[in-house]
């Protein structure tokens, strides 16, 4: 309704202007009167097109498949007899379209009733729009109100709105109290109200939603007590009630809000602003089982209004954060009352004023938090006399701020937090999951310890008691606890203890008595230099110690713990019991270089070291394998395994000049019947092996470079040279173990060819230049050793086939032997306690081949070209099992084994080559090795240049 408009009426009121007429092409129903539009049977027919405006001063009833179309539409519009107009649109397919803006409570009072599956449309709906009372009730299932644009209820005068179940409203913008005298209320009663855009409850007037059980309201902000001077007020209850909005909502914009969720139902939205502006005041209370306001952002109290928060008798509040007094002029209270949950990461206050108040609620942590209640003064945060429960819910938090209040805190789940303020609070209080950590002061509180839960820190208690299954562990690592009053263990409680070689450990000075009527003390070590018969000091009681514990334990395989008692304390002593090194070992490695590290007795490093070792044997395992410098026997290992790099040099030349069209040839035109040829091959390998047999597996990686010259001395034998360089390195897994090794070769080889019969013969020697590195970390001990040493193969090779045509394709069986001797000399390490001298052992082992080689020649481009493979079986036997015997300093000689070498392999070779010149020829070759538990795989280069 314009100003004008409302103006003119009140003006024909009072005579001074003549009654408006009814519009051209408009219809009115006056009142008294009654307009009935049905499929069959109404006083006007179906459908009635009412023109431009439709005015309705007596009663309006739209039928089962009734339809009434027109412009506007006007329910109580006569000023001068103050009657109300009603309209019932009622039954399946009836239909009221308002192409304009309808009117409901305009002159005068106006009902609307949508029932039983009845619609009406309009581009906007004001509800009390101007002097009348405006009523609109929707009613049976499928009953519709669709307001396009806007919907407002209480626009200026007073307005209701009622949705019944399965009854639904629509619109783009809600406004309930819009102006200054608007009062309007909205009951959804199972209904469901879908505002596409904002809703706005108390504008500048006073508005009023209801939400009952099954009633949904549906938008994207929410703004509750917007306008100044406005008053919103929204109140949620019932199973499934609930106003979800996609964005945020805004509770006291410039006015006063206050939403309610009660029992069973559910608000959400995104961020949360409560006292949004200044002189804005906003409320949220959360009350009842169910009841839960969700937040998919933060909550904002006192942005710069202010705001409040409530949350009590099973009530639910979930947030990704609080700021309780956001700004300088904003003020934030929030209470957590008994019953109620707040989960959420964190709160904190702000640049304004802000106090969380417990009085019986439970905060659950939804993160990590290092600084809950960050900026809070101390004192701003009180718990009042129905306590305060944090759940740290599985996370770590702190609070380095001081509580304050009459109640006390019950520290529950699982997860620590820790109390780092002068805390003043005065209830009792529990740990009842999880830790909790005192470093600060709660001496104004006893503390109890339930089953479960720990108790531990550096600050100062006012009592302490430890029941069946709780733990008492004072510091955070090495501390003392003050409890300023009485501590008491229960049976099968647990007072845990670290203590270190130094003497140092955890403490409790107790200002009153102590009072032991069981449980255990449980001793772990935290490091350091082991002293025999260390004293630790663990309870000093100021006014006597009672009662004795049950038992004494410690996590140490090697010491055992003593208790000593006397009037005011208790100590722990730690003395050499029965169990040997050895004892703990599993492999034969381990239990050499244990016994040899027992042996060096107490004093020594690495003795002492081991003593501190943990029951649990796995740690104390991994030292002895550090200690047994397993990498010395697996390095020979893998030396005598790459002696094959020089055979398969020399053994691929040979076979290369025996003969046209042998298997794997790089013949070049001249090789058979001509001068030398000078030629260069390079390699590359890396093999994996599986550990096995206690000794840790290996990445192993080798590379390197031949330069050979061979010449037909006579016809039909080949004879020739190589010389070559490479490196080898050999990581051990698991560890910081490693050896690396520079290989000098030299070699010797001859072949002849008696027709399709070939033998070679070859003879080789490589030095090894091996640095080996080992670091040796376990707990207690830090260390460092590695030496330098030569080594040395030897071998002595030959290899016999046998060559069959089939076509394109040339075939050789063939066998080979190898005589190989590994030297090394001794080693001798230097750098550390753990170094180890000794090794210098021999290996002799012998090699034995079988296998088919085929070859074939290619037409690529033009070159000559050969195709070439290789699938073969081999044999090793003699020392496969390398050991190496050495010692620590001044001790005595074990032996620890090495990965084998492979006893039984495959193998595998495909290559090609191609003479780019007649005097010219490339190839290259993949070469794999795989045994059971090895994996070896390489690539070489070979150049040949004939002279």
């Amino acid at each position: 309704m314009t100003t004008t408009s409302l103006a003119s009426r009140l003006l024909v009121g009072i005579g001074l202007l003549a009654p408006i007429t009814t519009p051209v092409g408009a219809e009115s129903i006056d009142v008294g009167d009654r307009e009935t539009v049905a499929a069959a049977g109404g006083t006007r027919p179906s459908p009635w097109q009412a023109g431009s405006f439709l005015q309705i001063g007596g009663e309006l009833i739209v039928g089962a498949g009734g339809t009434v179309e027109n412009g506007q539409g006007y329910i109580g519009s006569d000023f001068t007899n103050g009657a109300t107009g009603s309209a019932t649109v009622t039954g399946t397919d009836a239909l009221w379209a308002n192409s304009g803006v309808l009117y409901v409570g305009d002159l005068s009072d106006g009902v609307l009733d949508i029932e039983d599956g009845g619609r009406v449309t309009a581009l906007q709906t004001y509800i009390g729009s101007d002097l009348g009372d405006g009523q609109v009730v929707l009613s049976g299932d499928g009953s519709r109100l669709d307001s396009g644009n806007t919907l407002s209820v209480g626009e200026i005068g007073p307005g209701t709105l009622a949705l019944g179940a399965g009854t639904t409203v629509t619109n783009d913008i809600g406004y309930v109290g819009s102006f200054e005298d608007g009062e309007g209320l909205v009951q959804v009663q199972g209904g469901r109200w879908e505002n596409r855009g904002d809703l706005v409850v108390g504008g500048a007037g006073d508005g009023q939603v209801s939400v009952g059980a099954g009633g949904t309201v549906i938008s994207d902000n929410g703004f509750v007590g917007s306008g100044a001077g406005g008053q919103g007020r929204v109140s949620l209850g019932g199973a499934d009630a609930g106003w979800e909005m996609a964005s945020n909502l805004v509770v006291g914009s410039q006015g006063g809000g206050e939403i309610t969720v009660n029992a069973g139902a559910t608000l959400s939205n995104g961020v949360a602003f409560v006292g949004s502006e200044a002189g804005s005041s906003g409320s949220v209370t959360v009350l009842g089982n169910g009841a839960l306001w969700n937040n998919r952002g933060a909550i904002l109290l006192g942005n710069n209004g202010n705001g409040e928060l409530t949350i009590a008798d099973g009530g639910t509040v979930r947030a990704n954060g609080v700021v309780v007094g956001v700004n300088a002029s904003g003020t934030g209270s929030l209470t957590l009352g008994e019953g109620g949950t707040l989960e959420t990461p964190w709160v904190d206050r702000d640049a304004g004023a802000g106090t969380f108040y417990f009085d019986g609620g439970r905060f659950l942590a939804s993160s990590d938090q290092d600084r809950l209640f960050l900026n809070f003064n101390d004192g701003d945060v009180v718990i009042r006399a129905g306590g305060a429960i944090i759940d740290s819910n599985g996370h770590d938090l702190i609070i380095n701020t001081a509580l304050d209040g009459d109640g006390g805190l019950t520290k529950a789940g699982t997860g620590t937090l820790v109390l780092n303020g002068n805390n003043l609070f005065r209830g009792a209080s529990r740990v009842d999951g999880g830790a909790l950590i005192v470093n600060g002061t709660v001496a104004g509180s006893t503390v109890t310890v339930t089953d479960g839960a720990l108790l531990g820190g550096t600050g100062t208690l006012g009592g302490a008691r430890l029941t069946d299954g709780a733990t008492l562990a004072p510091g955070n690592s090495i501390g003392t606890l003050t409890v300023d009053g009485d501590l008491v263990f229960e049976s099968g409680s647990v007072f845990q203890v670290e203590g270190a070689g130094d003497g140092s450990a955890d403490r409790v000075r107790v200002t009153g008595g102590a009072t032991l009527n069981g449980g255990s003390v449980a001793h772990i070590d935290a490091g350091g230099d082991y002293q025999p018969f260390t004293r630790y000091t663990l309870i000093d009681a100021d006014q006597g110690v009672t009662g004795r514990f049950d038992q004494v334990s410690t996590n140490l395989a090697f010491l055992q713990p003593l208790l000593d008692y006397d009037s005011n304390t208790v100590s722990l002593r730690l003395v050499r019991n029965d169990a040997t090194f050895a004892g703990m070992a599993r492999t034969a490695n381990q239990s050499a270089a244990a016994n040899a590290a027992e042996q060096r007795g107490i004093g020594d490093p690495v003795h002492d070291a081991l003593l501190l070792q943990a029951a649990d044997g796995a740690a104390v395992r991994d030292a002895f394998d550090q200690l047994a410098g397993a990498v010395y026997a697996s390095t020979r290992a893998a030396l005598i395994e790459d002696s094959r790099f020089l055979r398969q040099a020399a053994g691929d030349r040979l076979r290369a000049t025996q003969g046209p069209g042998a298997p794997g040839a790089t013949l070049l035109a001249r090789d058979a019947d001509s001068g030398a040829t000078v030629w260069t091959r390079a390699y590359g390998a890396w093999a994996d092996r599986d550990a096995g047999g206690g000794v840790a597996g290996t990445e192993h990686r080798a590379g390197g470079l031949f330069l050979g010259a061979d010449a037909r001395p006579a016809p039909g034998w080949r004879l020739g040279a190589l010389a070559g360089y490479g490196q080898t390195r050999l990581d051990v897994d698991g560890g910081d173990n490693r050896a690396e090794s520079d290989d000098y070769h030299l070699g010797l080889f001859a072949g002849t060819r008696l027709d399709r019969l070939r033998l070679s013969l070859g003879l080789g020697h490589s030095r090894h230049q091996v640095d080996t590195e080992r670091g040796i970390a376990f707990d207690g001990y830090q260390g460092r050793a590695g030496d330098r040493y030569d080594a040395t193969t030897t071998q002595l090779f030959t290899e016999a086939g046998y060559r069959f045509d089939a076509g394109p394709v040339a075939l050789e069986p063939f066998a080979g032997l190898a005589r190989v001797r590994y030297q090394e000399d001794r080693h001798r390490e230097t750098g550390d306690p753990a170094a180890l001298s000794g090794g210098g052992e021999d290996a002799d082992l012998n090699v034995a081949t079988l296998g088919l080689r085929l070859g074939t020649g290619l037409g690529l481009a033009g070159l000559d070209a050969r195709a070439h493979g290789t699938l073969g079986w081999q044999r090793t036997t003699g020392d496969v099992n390398p050991r190496t015997e050495h010692g620590f300093a001044g001790g005595q000689r074990f032996t620890v084994t090495g990965l084998p070498v492979a006893d039984e392999a495959a193998l595998l070779e495909a290559g090609l080559s191609l003479a780019p010149t007649p005097r010219t020829r490339l190839g290259l070759a993949y070469q794999g090795r795989f045994a059971s538990d090895t994996r070896q795989q390489g690539a070489n280069l070979t150049l040949n240049l004939a002279f």
